[in-house]
């Protein structure tokens, strides 16, 4: 074995981690014969690992041919131009590929066209950032880049019509000019996997909403600036969409808002509460307006009040303060006093938690009324009483 050159040996074609090779250590100062484990020289590797520089690549006939592990992209000609199949790798290569003019060029990498697949299964636009490929011999895998993992973005102005939403693609859009509320319909998926998403850029008008659906069916709405979903669909169906993991962007609605000057109620009679006051109003919750809330997506809210009674309240069986959601009376957390006896000026609050269905705008008009069948003693002063309420909705995720 001594007598033997080292292209004489036997080639070991599965080294193990334990194996021993042979090393000079110091080779241009003090040489020293050593050992070494496979293991130990892979893990030196691992704190600095270096690659040839970027060489560039022009397209040819939307095509490259990878020679080493980094290349920059330059089109064929002009600005812009589309990258379907990607030659010279083999089984288990990694590759980089990023643009030579950042920002000013634009390749679109084309799912599906050759022997590419992108991550999410749509076209990746890459003019930052970079990609990263994965060759098994066959097809190459991207993933990455300056489109945002598989994302386009566009631009929308809603008005009077609807708008279509475009797979691999987020829709800005701007709702301000809407007088009606509009829907941004999801296409047919073209396989599981793939997304397609929305983003306001603007607060829809108080009254209205941009309604997301997906085979006519409600999907959610969005009314407020920034607000945005993404969805990833679970097949190919047209109602195949659910919101992705991550992708959960809208503000949930909140406000408080008050009668600063009282409402006076009058024995017996219902009276709604004249607000004059919103001190938060994410979501344009508040309607100073119509004096009500409005609940303008379907979702878990919680409302609560209190009433401060201005004057003195005697003599009374009961009486009580309760909603009236869309138009319709309700009792639910309702604010009830009883059996008052002697003179007093009272404070209440009561709490709860609502499931508003967005079938229909919902709104929420607090209400003061006399509750009978308790005695059905009235009140002891026809001429009434001055309430200053203070409303809260908070949503509950």
């Amino acid at each position: 074995m001594a007598n033997e050159k080292l292209t004489q040996q036997t080639e070991s074609t599965s080294p193990a981690s334990t194996d021993i090779i042979y090393a000079v250590v110091d080779p241009s100062g003090t040489p020293l014969d050593r050992k070494i484990q496979l293991a130990n020289i892979l893990k030196a590797a691992q704190n600095q690992v270096f690659y040839k520089s970027a060489t560039e690549l022009v397209l040819s006939s939307d095509a490259i041919t990878v020679v080493q592990v980094a290349h920059k992209l330059q089109p064929e000609s002009g600005t812009t131009d589309d990258l379907a199949t990607i030659s010279g790798t083999t089984d288990g290569e990694f590759f980089i590929l990023y643009i030579s003019d950042a920002g000013t060029d634009t390749i679109t990498i084309k799912h599906g066209t050759g022997n590419i697949s992108c991550f999410g299964g749509v076209d990746i636009s890459l003019s930052q950032g970079f990609v990263v490929g994965y060759s098994d011999g066959s097809t190459i895998y991207i993933s990455g880049g300056g489109g945002g993992g598989g994302l386009t973005y566009s631009a929308e102005t809603v008005t009077t019509g609807n708008v279509t939403l475009v797979e691999g693609q987020v829709t800005d859009c701007t709702v301000s000019g809407m007088n009606a509320d509009r829907d941004a319909n999801l296409p047919t998926p073209s396989a599981a996997g793939v997304y397609c998403g929305v983003r306001l850029v603007t607060d829809a008008p108080a009254a209205y909403a941009l309604v997301l659906k997906a085979n006519s069916v409600e999907k959610t709405r969005l009314h407020t600036d920034t607000e945005s979903v993404l969805f990833k669909s679970t097949g190919t169906g047209a109602g195949d969409w659910e919101v992705s993991e991550g992708g959960d962007g809208r503000i949930p609605q909140q406000t408080v808002i008050y009668d600063d000057n009282g409402t006076t109620w009058n024995s017996g009679t219902d009276t709604s509460f004249d607000y004059s006051t919103a001190t938060q109003n994410i979501g344009n919750a508040a309607d100073l307006v119509n004096d009500r809330v409005n609940i303008r997506r379907t979702g878990n809210y919680m409302w609560s009040q209190s009433a401060i009674s201005n004057n003195d309240i005697t003599n009374t069986s009961a009486f009580i303060i309760k909603p009236r959601i869309t138009g319709a009376a309700g009792n639910i957390f309702s604010l009830r006093i009883a059996s008052l006896t002697e003179a007093s000026r009272i404070n209440f609050f009561a709490s709860g938690v609502a499931y508003f269905s967005q079938d229909t705008d919902q709104y929420v008009y607090p209400e003061s009324a006399q509750v009978t069948g308790e005695n059905t003693t009235l009140l002891a002063s026809s001429a009434g009483f001055v309430f200053t309420l203070i409303e809260i909705l908070e949503p509950i995720k």
